[in-house]
């Protein structure tokens, strides 16, 4: 048996991995800071340190859009990494894009005051997308 990412995956495939799991880090961290602003208030009541009550509002939704943004820009790369079942697969593209532009959409409502329970479900949503993306990619060839 090989090392790596399983027997018979190829340097590219390890790449994609690695490239996908930092896409649902991204993501999800996102999310995660997203709902400690929505719980800010609440979070006072009880004296809890998240990041949006330690260095405030503001500054978590800058690390949110950062955070979508990193996952929108590295979506790009699985479908140009040669030898990989990502490659040019519109399987892969397709939902990645929708997931992409929810991810999007809600980084610019976010800072133009979007309710963020709502948006938190637009962006559950958009991890929805990239997880079919992710499997499609993975197992279909168009």
């Amino acid at each position: 048996v090989g090392e790596g990412a399983g027997a018979g995956a190829g340097a590219g495939e390890e790449v994609a991995l690695l490239v996908l799991s930092s896409i649902a880090f991204s993501a999800g961290f996102g999310r995660e800071v997203m709902k400690d602003i929505e719980d800010a208030k609440g979070d006072a009541l009880r004296g809890v340190r998240s990041l949006a009550r330690v260095y405030g509002l503001e500054r978590a939704k800058q690390v949110v859009v950062f955070s979508y943004s990193a996952a929108v820009l590295l979506s790009a790369v699985p479908f140009f990494l040669a030898d990989t079942s990502y490659f040019l697969n519109p399987a892969y593209l397709l939902p990645i894009l929708v997931a992409d532009a929810l991810f999007v959409h809600a980084s610019f409502r976010l800072f133009f005051g979007g309710e963020e329970k709502q948006l938190r479900k637009e962006t559950l949503v958009a991890v929805a997308a990239g997880l079919v993306a992710f499997v499609a990619g993975a197992l279909v060839r168009l």
